[in-house]
C-alpha cells in the first residue's frame, strides 16, 4: 500500500488515474453540494466554480 500512496500523486497529474469529478456547481450552490456529499447522493468529487 505504501509504494501505491507514494506513486498516486504522480499518476494524476499525469493524467493516469481519473480525478473522480462527477458534477460541477456554480459557487452560488454551494450549499447543494454540501448537501449532496451530507447525504450521500453526490458520489465522486464536485467541483465548485465562479463561473
Amino acid at each position: 500500500m505504501g509504494e501505491y500512496f507514494a506513486e498516486a500523486p504522480r499518476m494524476l497529474a499525469a493524467g493516469r488515474i481519473p480525478p473522480g469529478l462527477t458534477r460541477t456547481l456554480p459557487l452560488a450552490e454551494a450549499s447543494k453540494a454540501h448537501h449532496l456529499q451530507e447525504t450521500g447522493t453526490g458520489r465522486g468529487k464536485i467541483l465548485l466554480s465562479r463561473a
